[in-house]
């Protein structure tokens, strides 16, 4: 998608600013995630986008790295899906609860979930990502014992 469509889709829902952050975070997982459109980073994400929490140094700086990071989860994890649940967002930012099942490489399922936070220029690109996933519960369903495993009780409201 080029990215004049995206800016008519920007201006398209400027009226109601409140929806068209969620829905450009809503887009970036699933065409990039769900979908596995590689080529929808270079759409929606700016070259110099800030990205928190994917990288082990905790911050990692342009399109590239990020790159690397979704290249080398791709390879580990072929198959991944998310559902995006909209938290709050305004006409600069929006917040999605997600929930992601995937199947590795070697055929383990898994499922955890996270929080991520999306700030968008106003061509509808994002320029920064704030991202926490329970990558820990991840690991534990993969085999890898790295704090002893929790019993998940439900919660009562």
């Amino acid at each position: 998608m080029p990215i004049s469509e995206i800016k008519v889709i920007f201006s398209v829902h400027k009226s109601t600013t409140m929806s068209t952050t969620t829905e450009l975070l809503t887009q970036w997982y699933d065409e990039v995630w769900n979908k596995a459109n590689e080529s929808f980073i270079d759409v929606m994400m700016h070259k110099d986008v800030i990205v928190h929490g994917l990288d082990p140094a905790g911050i990692s700086k342009g399109i590239g790295n990020f790159k690397t990071f979704y290249s080398n989860f791709r390879q580990s994890f072929p198959t991944v899906h998310v559902v995006v649940k909209p938290l709050v967002n305004d006409d600069e930012m929006a917040a999605v609860h997600c929930s992601v099942t995937a199947r590795s490489a070697t055929g383990k399922e898994v499922s955890f979930a996270g929080l991520c936070v999306g700030r968008y220029n106003k061509e509808g690109q994002l320029t920064e990502g704030w991202n926490n996933f329970d990558f820990l519960k991840m690991y534990q369903q993969l085999g890898h014992i790295l704090v002893a495993e929790i019993e998940e009780k439900p919660v009562s409201r």
